[in-house]
């Protein structure tokens, strides 16, 4: 089977989803991996889309079926230890937050306070982000869109905390 490509989505209750016959489970922060030909039919309202990659990446192997046990390699059959065949990974440190982010999210809790809380699937979230990429712009930052799409949907969540715990 070939590598399909990979959605990602939060499960905010750590629920696991059945489709057609495949069960994903999440892992200890609640994230799935899910192929994308099976990912337009969650529709579940505790599963959240995050993207094409999952935000703060954990040396995790997402979902892969397994079609069949094919042949020993040559490198395998050699008697040689796994760990020779496949050195551990080294764990990457990621870019480091850019100072623009604190002003950024002050920009979107601004947005969020006036013009309320993007409901899921409502397309409002996309406002905000184009919103964000505008004043990123006026302020000659620049970020690609997953990075917006990911900074974004933290701060909604965070807002939503915010609401709640409001008297």
């Amino acid at each position: 089977m070939p590598d399909s490509k990979l959605l990602w989505f939060l499960s905010t209750e750590r629920m696991s989803v059945q489709v057609e016959g495949h069960t994903f489970v999440p892992d200890d922060e609640g994230y799935i991996a899910v192929p994308e030909n099976l990912g337009t039919q969650i529709k579940h309202p505790t599963f959240q889309y995050v993207g094409r990659e999952r935000p703060n990446k954990k040396s995790i192997e997402p979902y892969r079926p397994v079609a069949s046990v094919g042949p020993i390699s040559d490198a395998a059959a050699s008697g040689e230890p796994l760990a020779a065949l496949h050195p551990p990974k080294v764990p990457r440190r990621g870019p480091r937050k850019r100072r623009f982010w604190a002003e950024a999210r002050a920009a979107a809790m601004r947005w969020l306070v006036d013009e309320g809380c993007p409901a899921p699937g409502d397309g409002r979230q996309a406002i905000l982000e184009h919103h964000i990429t505008e004043w990123l712009q006026q302020h000659g930052h620049e970020a690609g869109e997953a990075t917006i799409r990911r900074h974004v949907a933290e701060w909604i969540s965070e807002r939503r905390v915010e609401l709640k715990t409001l008297p």
